[in-house]
This record gives structure tokens, sequence and C-alpha cells, in this order.
């Protein structure tokens, strides 16, 4: 008989799975999908935003911070996501062409409003 599918209180289910280690991701990407907001983020706050129990959340979120994908401050016991993720996302947007994204939108949005329509990028860094 399957399992239910595991309920987060994110907008996601996570399909259940004999695979602990697959689970295991699963939550950890629920606590930095939790975190996305860039604030500091309380250990009770992440377990509710999950649905996690506290002890589970706070074993994971420890463990996202040994590896550094994030930061705890000590004295409020909140977290966040590190500045890991910033190079991951460099590395996206560097194998992106928002240009040529953009250019049928663009084109459209012309059409529509019979306006000149520019596109600003900030440029390499």
């Amino acid at each position: 008989m399957p399992k239910a599918a595991i309920p987060l209180k994110s907008t996601e289910l996570v399909a259940p799975t004999s695979d602990a280690r697959i689970q295991s991701v699963a939550r950890a990407k629920a606590l930095l999908d939790a975190m996305a907001t860039g604030e500091w983020v309380s250990l009770r706050l992440l377990a509710d935003r999950t649905g996690l129990a506290k002890t589970t959340a706070f074993n994971l979120v420890t463990a996202l911070v040994d590896v550094g994908l994030t930061e705890r401050d000590a004295k409020a016991g909140a977290y966040r996501l590190s500045m890991q993720h910033l190079i991951y996302g460099k590395a996206v947007e560097r194998r992106l062409d928002i240009a040529g994204l953009a250019r049928p939108h663009l084109i459209r949005l012309c059409a529509t409003t019979r306006e000149t329509v520019n596109l600003a990028l900030p440029g390499p860094t």
C-alpha cells in the first residue's frame, strides 16, 4: 500500500520514499525555501513554515550551517541563507540570455503600447 505524501506547510508536498537521504534533502530544501525571504528566521518559525518537528529542523539547519549554506546568529538563535547562494545564483545568471528571453515580450509591449521600449541590464562586475 503506497504511503501518503508528507505534507509541508510550504506549497509543496514531498513524496514519501524509503530512501531517507532523499527525504533529508527534501526537508533541507524546505528549510532553505523557508529562509528565502533573506531575513533572520527563528528555529520555531522554520519548524512552523516547514511542518518539521523542531528537533528535526534544528538538526538539518545545523548541518546546513556546517556546510556553509546557512548562517546562525547565536544570540538570537536565528538562521538565514549564506552568501554561498550568491555564487550559485551568479552561475545560473551567467548561462541566461536575459536580453534574448526578454526580446519577444519587449516586442509585444512595443506593439501594444506603440511606444519605445528599452531593457537596461547591468554590465559585468
